[in-house]
Order: C-alpha cells, then sequence, then structure tokens
C-alpha cells in the first residue's frame, strides 16, 4: 500500500455512510476510463447497487445457505485473526516494556552524569582547597628558611 492510498483510505474512514456509496459509485464509473475524462452520472444509485451485490457476494462467500450461519473456515479464520491479534498486542507491549526500561535506563544515566560532574567539582575545589593550604605552608616554610638568621657564635673554652 502506498502512502497515497493509506490516505485515501483515511479520508474514506471520515465520511458518512451516504458519502462512501456516492464514493463507490465514482469508483465504478471510472474504473476503466481513459484519464482526463469526465462524466456525469447517478453515481449514488450506481454505488448503492454495487455496494448491495457486494454484500450479497460476501454473504455467498461467507454464509453456508442452507443452515444459515458461516462457514466453518470463517470461524477458523476468525480464531487465527484473534492469534495474531493476541500476538501483536503483546508485541506491542514488549515494545512499549522496552521503551519504558529505555527511558528508564536514560535517566538513571542522565542521574549518573549529574552526579559525576558534582562530585567532579566537589573533588576539584577539594583539590584547589588542598593546593592553596600546600601553597601557604611551604611559602611560610620557604620564608622561615630564607629568614636572615643571627649568627650565633660559639665560644670554645
Amino acid at each position: 500500500m502506498t502512502p497515497k492510498l493509506l490516505k485515501e483510505i483515511e479520508r474514506l474512514q471520515k465520511l458518512p455512510d451516504g458519502a462512501v456509496v456516492f464514493e463507490v459509485g465514482v469508483a465504478l464509473q471510472y474504473f476503466d476510463a481513459p484519464p482526463g475524462v469526465r462524466y456525469s452520472a447517478p453515481y449514488v444509485e450506481m454505488g448503492t447497487e454495487l455496494w448491495a451485490t457486494a454484500c450479497y457476494e460476501l454473504q455467498s462467500l461467507l454464509c453456508d445457505k442452507s443452515e444459515r450461519a458461516p462457514k466453518d473456515w470463517v470461524d477458523e479464520l476468525q480464531a487465527f485473526y484473534q492469534t495474531v491479534q493476541a500476538g501483536y498486542f503483546s508485541a506491542e507491549e514488549k515494545a512499549l516494556e522496552r521503551q519504558r526500561e529505555l527511558v528508564r535506563m536514560e535517566s538513571e544515566l542522565a542521574a549518573l552524569k549529574a552526579q559525576y560532574r558534582d562530585e567532579k567539582k566537589e573533588t576539584a575545589d577539594a583539590h584547589k582547597k588542598e593546593i592553596a593550604e600546600l601553597t601557604a605552608t611551604y611559602r611560610a616554610e620557604i620564608a622561615r628558611l630564607t629568614k636572615p638568621r643571627r649568627e650565633i657564635r660559639v665560644i670554645r673554652s
């Protein structure tokens, strides 16, 4: 299915029933028409007739006229459809759970990054403080060692 066809189906789903019958009549009229040809026809009547024929054909295909019940394969098809539907919803649930897990992991990662940044800043601040204290201590020690000393004379007797 092309995106253009999907958009057309969406458009038709939004139309009221009478408009859909009109569109069916238009489709019937233009089905084999060459490009560029325009017709004027009783589209609603044509659509109603085609829809009635389609309903009869569908009923003949799906129902057993003698028993007035769906054919056996229809029940099997319905069971198969329900199985496929359950599998689809299960897969959707798993995909949703994976998305939730991904969001949780991304949130945890963001929190860890923020914690790392904070710890890195705290560590850097602690290092700056330690370096400042060491610098002050070393300067004091250098100043003490470079202070002019008084000579002490040892007198020997």
